[in-house]
């Protein structure tokens, strides 16, 4: 893999392995590419500049490899958690011996008493009740088409309240499709449709190959009688002495035609016959409709929303309007997601919800990353969990089990609590007073039915 600037040439790009974008780059001398992308039309000479591990790629994936470690560390912190656990269980029974003995009582009892204290304090209810829980919550999402990587972050998910989305291949389809078809100088939508499939019948750019294929119908192209593309602008073709040009506004300029009282012409394909503009079509990348029902649950549950994307301002903030969501950054780098991630986090936990490459970073780094329907090993490996299909109703379903499986914990946790603050103080005879007093054996009975009752209490989850 190279990176490096082109010295001679042009060519449309497809980036959308780095940038996520669907829409080809316009790319011509000077210009730089990186490892990844794809030239899909033109010829382009480009002089090598980065190699290897220097190559923009790889410092994606050194980014990855940064903010695993971080999470590395974690871990450790979680391992060294257990570690106290199991010291206080130990000066429990220490002490518990200790007292007794120093209140006067025979070695036997007072070992009797630590030795209760020991079985109570250490049965299985209190380290099982959480993991029981995330158990059946884990198998419910997977047979729903969740995969779970980390199962804490079932446990976390109901508590944060910010959600960043990636926009392209996330929120939208990730592939460009004809929304409108204007007419202009009073021809119709036919006759529009008719000269743009014979100009683009022989083109090589990906998004004219994608707009014939979905206007083309069930009927013939007419073969035309001469046909020149200009890499990156548009195409010329002539038939039955009918000069057809068809492309964006640049192109338009290149041939000095007229485009008084043309609208936006943002993602337009104009087609002009005989120097004359007689339509437009416009392209865009579709919103997913479960993106629409995904947002608006988010918002009745009174979470904070905001798209990060590489995608042009006025692009991104379309998609913003649709979707009612106001906090919109575009046109950024992963690194500068990256940056924005750990800049919000800075006031609390969040959820990034991506699908490429150059969601990574920003997945691995989120508290909670979600990957939608990609097969990258990068990109799985970054993420917390994994959307196995290509629809985000899932996320809404994921949310749902979340909270009910939190519910599920807090009543594990609060019954194992109870039943251990009292076991306990019966075990050690802090209540013999009272008549309350428990041996070994009777302990030993308690905790086996304390487990019992919270793996009961999880089942219930089905």
């Amino acid at each position: 893999p190279v990176d490096g600037t082109i010295i001679s040439g042009s060519s449309c790009i497809d980036e959308s392995m780095i940038t996520g974008e669907s829409i080809g780059v316009e790319k011509k001398e000077g210009d730089r590419v990186i490892a990844g992308t794809i030239a899909v039309d033109g010829l382009i000479k480009v002089k090598v500049e980065s190699v290897g591990e220097d190559t923009y790629l790889s410092h994606i994936v050194e980014l990855i490899e940064n903010v695993e470690k971080s999470k590395t560390r974690n871990k450790r912190l979680m391992k060294r958690t257990y570690r106290l656990f199991m010291i206080v269980i130990i000066l429990s029974f220490a002490s518990t011996f200790v007292i007794w003995k120093l209140i006067g009582i025979s070695t036997y009892l007072s070992f009797r008493r630590a030795a209760t204290v020991l079985i109570i304090s250490s049965n299985a209810s209190l380290v099982l009740a959480t993991p029981i829980a995330l158990i059946f919550s884990i198998t419910t999402l997977t047979k729903s088409g969740i995969v779970i990587r980390n199962p804490r972050s079932v446990e976390t998910l109901p508590v944060i309240n910010t959600y960043v989305f990636d926009k392209t291949g996330t929120l939208t389809e990730g592939k460009t499709e004809v929304k409108e078809i204007t007419t202009i100088n009073g021809s119709n939508i036919e006759e529009v449709v008719n000269y743009f499939l014979i100009a683009e019948k022989h083109s090589s750019h990906p998004i004219a190959k994608m707009t014939c294929k979905e206007l083309k119908g069930a009927g013939r192209i007419p073969e035309p009688d001469h046909f020149k593309e200009y890499f990156g602008m548009g195409v010329y073709a002539r038939y039955k002495n009918k000069k057809i040009h068809v492309g964006g506004e640049k192109f338009l300029d290149l041939f000095n035609i007229e485009k008084n009282n043309l609208d936006s012409l943002k993602n337009q394909l104009i087609v002009c016959v005989d120097r004359k503009p007689i339509g437009m079509i416009r392209i865009e990348d579709t919103l997913k409709r479960s993106s629409k029902e995904l947002i608006q649950f988010l918002k009745e549950k009174n979470k904070e929303i905001i798209i990060l994307t590489g995608d042009k301002r006025k692009n991104s903030e379309k998609i913003g309007e649709e979707l009612g969501v106001e906090k919109i950054f575009s046109e950024i780098t992963p690194e500068k997601k990256l940056e924005i991630i750990k800049n919000l986090r800075k006031k609390g936990p969040l959820v990034m919800i991506g699908d490429g490459i150059n969601d990574a970073p920003s997945l691995a780094q989120a508290d909670i990353g979600i990957s939608v329907n990609n097969e990258l090993d990068l990109i799985r490996e970054s993420s917390d969990i994994v959307l196995i299909r290509n629809d985000l109703r899932l996320v809404e379903k994921l949310i749902r089990i979340s909270e009910f499986t939190k519910t599920k914990i807090k009543q594990n946790l609060f019954w194992t609590y109870f039943y251990n603050i009292i076991a306990v103080l019966m075990a050690s005879g802090a209540l013999v007073g009272l008549g309350l007093n428990v041996n070994p054996l009777l302990a030993s009975a308690a905790s086996i039915s304390s487990t019992v009752s919270i793996m009961i209490n999880s089942f219930l989850f089905r």
